[in-house]
């Protein structure tokens, strides 16, 4: 509870919230070396094991290809998330940056498993759908970021929709 009256707080003056830790992006880059490298040395191992056969290439092929698309997968969404009043900035991995409104948001959905939480945020960007992912252990993590964009979101639209009333002449 105290937790979300200060995000509340945050989030109503403006303040920058870190949804990803700052050294996000370094340990993604680290986490796609090392699937790559586990791919590699079980390549090695089976070639060493089982000398080059139809089999052993075919092992190496379902091991290969699952662990460079998911290393482009990652690439290409993993981006690290900050909020800073009404706008979402998002870095990725080759250094681009992108600032878009909260509004643009059109989904978010969450999933967990093995202690991770795959999040991905579906938004708008100069009238082109794009997305990011946003990984993250939950023993590790402080902030849900499922919820802390939905509570910014939910605060965003309380303040679009506060419209003054209408101005009489006397």
């Amino acid at each position: 509870m105290e937790q979300e009256k200060t995000l509340t707080s945050q989030i109503k003056n403006r303040k920058r919230i870190d949804i990803t830790p700052s050294n996000y992006l370094s340990k993604f880059k680290l986490l796609i070396v090392c699937i790559l490298l586990v791919s590699i040395i079980f390549d090695v191992y089976l070639i060493l094991c089982f000398r080059i056969s139809f089999l052993t290439i075919g092992l190496m092929l379902i091991t290969t290809v699952p662990a460079i698309m998911v290393t482009i997968l990652l690439k290409k969404s993993a981006k690290a998330t900050s909020l800073k009043g009404d706008t979402i900035i998002f870095n990725s991995l080759d250094n681009k940056s992108s600032v878009t409104s909260i509004r643009s948001i059109r989904k978010i959905r969450s999933k967990t498993a093995l202690g991770i939480q795959w999040t991905r945020l579906s938004y708008m960007l100069d009238g082109v759908p794009r997305s990011a992912v946003i990984l993250n252990r939950i023993a590790n993590s402080r902030m849900n970021p499922e919820l802390t964009l939905r509570k910014a979101l939910e605060i965003n639209k309380k303040k679009a929709n506060h419209k003054p009333g209408p101005v009489a002449a006397n």
